[in-house]
């Protein structure tokens, strides 16, 4: 059964993000940001294996263990022969950090942190830098 839903699966251009509840998943745990707590109770994929790192991920789904969910760049930047990466609609958002050094940053660098922090944090958090560097509103 697991083959055959990878096979159908993999002949699609989109897949929505719900559908991947019916399909293993390959975790990341190191590295990763998805897990089936990303999906309502009760409607979550059973995790088919674990990764330590990127590159056993990267294996254990070629490897036909179960399906895995990347960001568009992995897509671009990580051609597998026995991989084949498909649009992925109504994903969560996947929370992102800008990474700044805690001293003597490059001054474009801090004018763009600047910029970032001016725009609305989601779910009521403020940005913070690497280091946990909150920076100064106006």
């Amino acid at each position: 059964m697991k083959a055959a839903a990878l096979r159908a699966v993999a002949r699609r251009r989109v897949l929505d993000w719900a559908e991947l509840a019916e399909l293993p998943l390959v975790v990341n745990t190191v590295t990763g940001s998805t897990r089936p707590e990303l999906w309502p109770t009760g409607r979550q994929p059973q995790r088919a294996c674990t990764a330590g790192n990127f590159d056993e991920w990267l294996e254990a789904v070629a490897a036909g263990h179960g399906v895995g969910v990347a960001p568009e760049p992995v897509a671009q930047r990580h051609t597998h022969p026995g991989i084949r990466y498909l649009r992925l609609k109504n994903a969560p958002a996947v929370p992102v950090h800008l990474a700044l050094p805690a001293r003597d940053a490059h001054p474009p660098a801090e004018r763009f942190f600047t910029l970032a922090a001016r725009t609305r944090p989601t779910a009521g958090e403020a940005p913070t830098a690497a280091g946990g560097r909150t920076p100064d509103r106006p």
